[in-house]
């Protein structure tokens, strides 16, 4: 796990995007420019940012929660999903997140991804 300390915040290095990190506090950083990554609020109530891999071209739609999660804890594995434990769609702190399989996610009744 590659940490470091930005602006008094650590964050650790994406497993897959390199060029960018997850804080414990749900924030995602664009390590290049040195910049917290603002992304936006989709239509169902996710945060959403844009990330690529190293040295590839174009971009990739990413749910926040899923990139910090998975900055922590490593790539999640088909048919698990990310919950959120208070059940706000825009909370991404690491402490909310909770790996859960798609059906245990259905039965909690939030859909999160």
């Amino acid at each position: 796990m590659n940490k470091f300390i930005f602006n008094n915040t650590a964050y650790v290095i994406h497993p897959k995007y390199d060029l960018y990190a997850g804080s414990a506090d749900g924030m995602v950083i664009n390590i290049v420019k040195k910049q917290p990554m603002k992304g936006y609020k989709n239509s169902t109530g996710y945060m959403i940012c844009m990330v690529r891999e190293h040295g590839q071209p174009g971009q990739r739609t990413y749910y926040v929660h899923r990139f910090v999660y998975e900055c922590f804890n490593g790539i999640i594995l088909e048919g698990k999903a990310i919950d959120h434990i208070n059940n706000k769609r825009d909370d991404n702190r690491l402490c909310n997140l909770q790996l859960l399989t798609q059906q245990e996610n259905c039965k909690k009744g939030d859909h999160s991804q």
